[in-house]
């Protein structure tokens, strides 16, 4: 408990690639788990207590919670991939099939949802898709970057108001607000070498 509270307000320095994939992961969930309470709180006012008991809500919150964690996992590698970035074109492209890999084992970590029996390979082979391609250009801004997943879990969100502009902009801050802070921790803890050399190792490998 209390090593969580201190790697929460004290995160430690990034130096490997398993550090990386736990922090990637713990801050996708912390965010998608955020977002999507908040927001169906916000949006359901005085009966959302009443919603939390319905299991027809709740299939569609954890099935909310899923997507968004991996469209979040989506984003968080996009920006660790242009901090990681060697600059020779051939570990460029190792290195991002290598953070492809590590969306692999954090999706694949644990037991599959119940409204994904098949599993996970069309998230990965978008994520893939999208690793590779961000690759070729200059790194984004996470402000930038955040704003596919934001475009995404408004679309997942269990439950809409009849003011769409307004869901948009709540889900868009929200998503955008939480993608910066998991950003500014990232910026400060990773330390680029060491995990880029043990991303390259196991691409080799």
């Amino acid at each position: 408990m209390l090593q969580r509270l201190r790697d929460y307000f004290f995160q430690p320095k990034l130096r490997t690639a398993d550090a990386l994939r736990d922090f990637v992961s713990s801050q996708a969930s912390y965010l998608a788990q955020r977002t999507s309470l908040e927001f169906s709180r916000n949006t359901f006012a005085y009966s959302h207590q009443y919603m939390m008991y319905q299991d027809s809500f709740l299939d569609e919150m954890r099935k909310c919670r899923w997507e968004s964690f991996a469209a979040l996992v989506e984003d968080m590698l996009v920006a660790v991939e242009g901090k990681v970035r060697p600059p020779e074109a051939k570990d460029a492209e190792n290195v991002a099939a290598a953070l492809a890999g590590m969306a692999r084992a954090i999706l694949e970590r644990y037991e599959r949802p119940a409204h994904r029996p098949g599993g996970w390979d069309d998230v990965l082979t978008r994520i893939a898709a999208r690793l590779a391609q961000a690759r070729l250009a200059p790194p984004k801004a996470p402000n930038e970057i955040a704003a596919v997943a934001a475009g995404r879990l408004y679309v997942l969100m269990p439950v809409h108001s009849d003011n769409p502009k307004k869901d948009r902009e709540l889900v868009d801050g929200a998503v955008r607000f939480g993608f910066a802070g998991f950003a500014a921790k990232l910026f400060d803890a990773l330390e680029p070498e060491p995990v880029r050399a043990d991303l390259l190792a196991r691409a080799a490998g």
